[in-house]
């Protein structure tokens, strides 16, 4: 019963990451619209710990100890999840690489003034404009990363659940 609370978890919380990612592309800059949309960052723990615990316990029996077993572990979840992980799981790759090269520093406010700062040091005077498209370019890199945990975590605990009720 506890796991299904943590598959449900990890749904929402992917579907909210994927729509705050989506909203990253028109011109929305969830970070003004939500200051603590970080959180997600926390969030990935409450809900990829249980699922990484659960492995270790169905691991424990498993003579398999290569990287790929798990692998053997998701394979009662439906195709399309498992379909859906490895897709997710590739974007979120793809995504930081090209977010990476997007900017020129991290926006910053200082002394009143939109900027570019990159270890300290502004590169660059930035428009209020630019500076909720760069933001909005940060959440989208880290939001790929996020919505990837999730799925990843809501793809573990359905395992689980699947396996609990076949016994398996």
């Amino acid at each position: 019963m506890k796991i299904r609370i943590f598959y449900y978890l990890a749904l929402f919380a992917f579907v909210l990451s994927l729509l705050i990612h989506i909203s990253t592309f028109f011109n929305v800059n969830p970070q003004k619209i939500f200051p603590a949309i970080w959180l997600f960052h926390a969030g990935i723990f409450i809900v990829f710990v249980p699922a990484v615990l659960t492995l270790n316990a169905w691991n424990q029996g498993n003579k398999d100890k290569s990287p790929f077993a798990i692998l053997k572990i998701i394979n009662v979840v439906p195709i399309l999840m498992k379909v859906l992980a490895f897709v997710i799981f590739i974007y979120a790759i793809v995504n930081l690489q090209l977010s990476l090269g997007s900017a020129n520093g991290q926006p910053q406010i200082v002394d009143g003034k939109y900027v570019l700062q990159q270890r300290g040091v502004i590169t660059e005077y930035i428009t209020e404009e630019e500076f909720n498209k760069y933001q909005a370019y940060q959440v989208r890199q880290f939001s790929g990363h996020w919505m990837m945990f999730y799925f990843l975590s809501a793809t573990l605990h359905k395992a689980t659940i699947i396996r609990e009720k076949k016994k398996v």
